[in-house]
């Protein structure tokens, strides 16, 4: 699927389920494709546990005690994700995903529970790796949604 099939589904989706379309048109989508330009696929390798959730990996400070980041990991293929450490096939499985509505699902994930999507993308014999902060994609959205002209309020026309 392409990123504008992507997107669409995303409006489409959130606005069945309640949000405002100009929210999603708005603040929503430009954020998303803020963030997901700098990705080089449209689709990642995410692992999953048993129970079909994302997995969420601790990553500890090499130098700094009590200084950690908890992050779910995002592969350009299945093969890098199989090859990495810390696969465990008997616990993990993979599910691959389309790149923005992966970040969109990242608004839903408490703060306390993740605080980055690592994506590492394949360009040419190496893998490169870019970080997106969860609170920085949150902040994102906030901040275009403050921007958005507020609707005139319509006075109380009921009779009683």
């Amino acid at each position: 699927m392409t990123l504008k099939q992507q997107l669409q589904k995303i409006i489409d989706e959130g606005v069945a389920a309640g949000l405002s379309p100009i929210v999603m048109e708005r603040a929503i989508v430009p954020s998303l494709i803020r963030v997901v330009k700098f990705l080089k696929h449209s689709h990642y390798y995410v692992w999953q546990g048993q129970e079909k959730e994302f997995v969420v990996t601790v990553l500890e400070h090499r130098f700094k005690t009590n200084v950690y980041r908890k992050v779910i990991f995002a592969f350009p293929t299945a093969a890098i994700a199989e090859s990495h450490p810390d696969f465990d096939p008997q616990t993990m499985s993979l599910m691959s995903v389309e790149v923005a509505p992966l970040i969109f699902q990242i608004l839903t994930i408490p703060e306390e529970e993740l605080d980055s999507l690592i994506f590492f993308n394949k360009k040419g014999n190496t893998v490169e790796v870019k970080e997106v902060d969860c609170k920085d994609v949150k902040t994102l959205i906030q901040d275009k949604v403050k921007k958005l002209p507020i609707p005139p309020k319509r006075p109380n026309t009921r009779l009683v």
